[in-house]
């Protein structure tokens, strides 16, 4: 009896002191716009960056095999282009220029004694620009949480982070002053 309940410890020990392996995030987001005609087929050029500290994003990693700049620019322009914008891929000077920098995209699973608790954060930064030189700015933030009883699944990364950004996307794109901006001439 002895013999099982110092092999019980030391594996419970050991699975305690074993670092967890950052999960593998996929990101699908999903910008949810109502279609209209506001954009009058206004042209406007869209391009992201992504400027976060890779170090802070605690525990999942983006699959490096997408890009992030390009799925973002992707959602926003297919966004506009439900309002009734038209993107451009080149920047000619005529048109507006949104530029999206995501500055967060962060995952964390916290535990505790009965559950398990994981928090996302996603934040950007939005410079929309006139051809005049006009500019708009403003920070956009959004958040997930998921609280399980079960444990945290394989698949509540990829998820949760994809929630998180389709309402940063959603916040970016529905945000009724930015609009008024790109339609104003």
């Amino acid at each position: 009896m002895r013999i099982f309940g110092a092999v019980a410890l030391s594996l419970l020990l050991s699975a305690c002191s074993t670092p967890t392996a950052k999960p593998l995030v996929q990101l699908y987001p999903n910008a949810n716009v109502e279609s209209s005609s506001i954009g009058n087929q206004q042209l406007v050029y869209v391009s992201a960056t992504d400027a976060r500290d890779l170090s802070s994003y605690s525990t999942a990693n983006i699959n490096p095999a997408q890009n992030v700049p390009k799925i973002l620019t992707r959602e926003i322009s297919q966004g506009l282009k439900n309002q009734g914008f038209k993107t451009v891929t080149t920047p000619a000077g005529k048109e507006d220029q949104i530029s999206i920098k995501l500055v967060t995209l962060d995952y964390r699973a916290l535990s505790g004694m009965a559950s398990n608790q994981t928090e996302t954060s996603a934040k950007a930064e939005v410079t929309a620009t006139k051809p005049s030189g006009t500019v708009y700015k403003k920070v956009y933030t959004a958040s997930a949480t998921n609280q399980s009883v079960l444990g945290i699944s394989s698949q509540t990364p990829s998820s949760q982070v994809n929630q998180a950004l389709d309402k940063l996307l959603n916040n970016i794109l529905n945000d009724s002053s930015l609009t008024q901006f790109l339609v104003k001439n």
